[in-house]
């Protein structure tokens, strides 16, 4: 089989090539006028996708991140896509999962939309059964073959992948006059080949350490690709709330403090009270994940992002104060146990 996601259950019966001959991750559809802004929202909705498929079965597919969240879901196994996406379009369904690549060739056919979620990040590779003597030297042929092919960019490889996944380009044709007119020319330049030959042989030899570096470059960038989306959803998908944090307008009022000659932050934050409050605004947040925001009770990230003050209370901030004095002190590490507010009650949550 080719373009095969690998899985535990998969490699128990099939025997796997090393390279890759695609990249691909899962990508969620609704239909027109819905806005889903994080995978909470499916809490309590049907989804549909392929019956039996790694979207659904596979590592990190939806069933994980569904028991991973604990939300309580219907999923809606089908024959083919297309029979998910026609349910979707009809509002049989609140949402659909495909691969990116389906989605990409046939969302355009229905009355649906793309979803800001993708998930499960997967490279594609060729499956053969582990039973047979052949198995473990063709998928040493194909991984020859494969990276042969990949590094040349006018290869089968990449005018498959622009044809069958990046849309099939106009075909133009030639009227007879300008055939014979290049024909001309053609035979004309023949006369100067022999000329360019030593010129054409280092051109070549530059060429093709460029088209090396070429691969080495795009296969550096599909692996950072891969290892961006593996970081991103274990950061959106981890059930422990986690902030990601720009401390650097703070360093730098700390810093200012420090050439006013202010060497000791105890004294000079018990003398000015409320001034380790106004701090919290020094801090941007870049980021958060979906458990932090199902512990503040946040609709979503933008309504959380813009609320950090209002999650403290007074304890956090006298807790704060100390990790300011820490950071002061030039250490790097602060920990501490404190309380946090949820947005929508003055619930005090101790973590």
């Amino acid at each position: 089989m080719v373009d095969t996601g690998v899985s535990p259950e998969r490699e128990k019966d099939f025997l796997f090539n090393k390279e890759a001959v695609l990249l691909s991750w899962s990508r969620l559809y609704t239909y027109k006028g819905i806005n889903i802004d994080t995978i909470l929202d499916l809490n309590g909705k049907k989804i549909a996708g392929l019956k039996g498929s790694i979207n659904i079965e596979g590592p990190d597919g939806l069933r994980d991140i569904i028991s991973s969240f604990e939300l309580d879901c219907e999923i809606v196994e089908m024959e083919d896509y297309n029979q998910v996406f026609e349910a979707l379009q009809n509002r049989e369904i609140f949402a659909a999962i495909t691969n990116k690549d389906f989605g990409h060739l046939y969302e355009s056919n229905f009355s649906i939309e793309r979803a800001p979620i993708i998930f499960q990040p997967l490279r594609m590779q060729f499956a053969l059964p582990k039973g047979s003597k052949l198995s473990a030297q063709l998928v040493e042929r194909i991984d020859t073959h494969l990276l042969e092919i990949k590094s040349n960019n006018t290869s089968v490889y990449y005018k498959s992948m622009e044809k069958y996944l990046g849309g099939d380009k106009p075909m133009y044709f030639l009227p007879t006059w300008l055939i014979m007119a290049l024909v001309i020319i053609f035979i004309i330049a023949i006369i100067f080949i022999t000329l360019s030959r030593f010129l054409k042989f280092q051109v070549n030899q530059k060429t093709r350490l460029l088209e090396q570096d070429i691969v080495r470059r795009r296969m550096v960038e599909e692996d950072l690709f891969l290892s961006n989306t593996r970081y991103q959803t274990l950061f959106n998908n981890s059930p422990i709330a986690l902030w990601e944090e720009d401390f650097s307008q703070l360093f730098s009022y700390l810093d200012e403090l420090k050439g006013k000659g202010i060497t000791d932050f105890k004294a000079y934050f018990e003398q000015n009270k409320e001034e380790h409050k106004s701090c919290t605004q020094k801090i941007k947040i870049i980021d958060v994940n979906l458990a932090a925001l199902k512990l503040h009770q946040a609709k979503n990230k933008k309504d959380l992002i813009a609320n950090l003050e209002a999650t403290f209370t007074e304890k956090s901030f006298d807790i704060f104060k100390k990790e300011l004095i820490t950071l002061a002190s030039g250490k790097l590490e602060f920990e501490s146990e404190s309380e946090v507010k949820t947005l929508k009650e003055n619930i005090g949550l101790f973590i």
